[in-house]
């Protein structure tokens, strides 16, 4: 760090005088911080780094929160406390259960963690489930664990690394008044099992399963979805999968008699306009029992955080991706609803008009007071 290396502020032994250190170098950064032109802080920061992150600093734009990110990921590093809220774990279908399938916790499980993925490294590239809210034991509300967001890989990529499927479930806000994390991440299922997709989609099938997600809750690109598609097809259960196009995307589905499935991802405007939705969501602020925080300040996935600060829109990063589903499904869900409060309140206002205009409702007004009166007698 920077400051262990100013000679001014160690004694004759080596030993350095941190809180002087820390000072002067507060001083140097608080006068750049008044500099109009941001690239002075950064380049300040990233020449004389205090801390690791701050090595790789550039002036490159930031499509997602990089700083509030950081900082995430020193929280979660400090004492492995990402180790103490995963729960890696398998599924297994099970008749027995209310909704078929039950979890074994998976002691040799190896979820994600380190980026850039060195397969050479890795053990077993399989994944596993992580789950860090645990669905209720018994009637799940189907919209409770709607919005799963999808990024899948292509099938060809088995055996030579690269790209990796990340599936997300978000638990719906509308249940933070029941004591439910509402935009929190309740499980996660990164990997590439080496059964191909298949095995993948049967595994995230079995946690869709789980949590009881109910009718159009998974949310995947249509340009890269065929297999995901096919899979639920299959198994009779196409009714799971999102229907496009979105309110999201400025269309409504509900004008259109021809049905699709899948979200669209367009050219390279429309790919900044979709994360600018998921920059927006990480940065707004939810109400829980821990208080007030940006929702970004609650992601519990170590491999998540790390890819939102090195994402870079002409790479290939697969967590983003498949958080971002899960966040336009809930955006999709939140203006669909906004859309149906309004229709309602403008049909019940539609003839406030007509039924207040005296002289279409004279006569009657007056018989209903004649007959009241009549009643009293």
């Amino acid at each position: 760090p920077f400051y262990m290396v100013l000679r001014q502020y160690k004694d004759r032994n080596g030993n350095t005088d941190y809180e002087a250190a820390a000072k002067h170098v507060n001083k140097i950064r608080e006068q750049a911080a008044k500099s109009t032109d941001p690239k002075v802080l950064r380049d300040e920061r990233m020449n004389r780094p205090c801390f690791v992150d701050e090595m790789w600093v550039t002036d490159k734009t930031y499509y997602l929160p990089y700083e509030e990110a950081a900082l995430r990921e020193k929280e979660l590093m400090a004492f492995a406390k990402y180790k103490t809220l995963e729960n890696p774990v398998k599924l297994i279908w099970d008749n027995t259960q209310q909704y078929g399938v039950r979890y074994e916790i998976f002691h040799e499980g190896e979820p994600y963690r380190e980026l850039p993925i060195d397969f050479s490294k890795k053990k077993d590239p399989s994944g596993c489930v992580v789950i860090y809210e645990f669905p209720p034991e018994n009637n799940i509300p189907s919209d409770m664990f709607q919005f799963v967001g999808l990024d899948p890989y292509v099938e060809e990529d088995i055996d030579r690394g690269g790209s990796i499927a990340a599936a997300y479930i978000i638990i719906n806000p509308k249940y933070i008044p029941n004591g439910a994390k509402g935009n929190c991440i309740a499980a996660t299922y990164i990997g590439k099992p080496t059964g191909g997709l298949s095995e993948y989609y049967e595994n995230l099938y079995k946690l869709m399963s789980m949590y009881n997600c109910g009718p159009q809750s998974l949310w995947f690109e249509k340009n890269r979805g065929e297999a995901c598609r096919e899979f639920f097809i299959r198994k009779n259960r196409i009714d799971l999968l999102c229907v496009t196009p979105q309110y999201v995307m400025g269309s409504n589905i509900y004008q259109k008699k021809s049905i699709s499935f899948g979200y669209v991802i367009g050219n390279k405007i429309s790919k900044i306009n979709q994360l600018k939705v998921l920059n927006d969501w990480l940065l707004e602020e939810t109400e829980l029992s821990d208080g007030k925080k940006r929702k970004i300040s609650r992601i519990p996935c170590l491999f998540t955080i790390r890819q939102i600060m090195q994402y870079d829109i002409d790479g290939n990063y697969d967590a983003v991706d498949g958080l971002r589903g899960a966040i336009i499904g809930l955006k999709e869900y939140e203006n669909k609803q906004t859309s149906e409060n309004t229709r309602k309140q403008q049909d019940s206002g539609r003839f406030n008009s007509l039924k207040n205009n005296p002289k279409i409702f004279k006569n009657v007004r007056a018989k209903r007071l004649y007959e009241a009166n009549s009643t009293r007698i």
